[in-house]
């Protein structure tokens, strides 16, 4: 599988990806207006954490992918199919807007410090493994397949980011 091919299996199924993308905006609203000043509180709070891996990790991992499109691609920004290259990066900025906006203190929410840490080991996984498909070190016949090697290849770069940082 090349990087053309999983961009051609993500974008075959459109509508699935446009109602995702759309209704995470929407539901940002609803638990916004719904934690009313409480958004610290137990159920908001996580509420609103998980909702920011929803929204946020998509995102980079659309920004990664522009920038890897652009740079090792050469790609001109229309050709680029808007459902995977800019509807995530779109959305993510909406809905940080929208917390901001109700000023719900996002690095005061349970899991903050580890979804900066869960979206730098994604950057670098992502990368990592573009940059691999790129130069045909692996090549996957399945999208599981990409899957499970992204997995272990997270897991990797985060055992070794916690090596690292208790060197300290």
């Amino acid at each position: 599988m090349t990087i053309e091919d999983l961009l051609t299996y993500l974008t075959n199924d459109k509508t699935g990806l446009f109602l995702f993308f759309i209704l995470l905006p929407i539901i940002t609203v609803i638990i916004t207006i719904a934690s009313a000043g409480r958004s610290l509180e137990k159920p908001y709070s996580y509420l609103f954490s998980g909702l920011l891996f929803v929204v946020c990790i998509p995102g980079v991992l659309s920004i990664t992918l522009w920038i890897y499109s652009m740079f090792f691609e050469r790609k001109a920004i229309w050709q680029l199919p808007f459902f995977v290259y800019y509807l995530p990066i779109i959305i993510m900025a909406i809905c940080i807007y929208i917390l901001k906006k109700k000023r719900i203190p996002i690095r005061r929410l349970p899991w903050s410090g580890e979804l900066y840490e869960f979206l730098v080991l994604s950057i670098i996984t992502f990368a990592s493994i573009l940059i691999m498909m790129k130069l045909d070190i692996v090549n996957f016949q399945y999208p599981w397949q990409l899957g499970i090697f992204s997995v272990f290849c997270l897991g990797t770069f985060r055992l070794l980011w916690k090596r690292m940082a208790s060197l300290r």
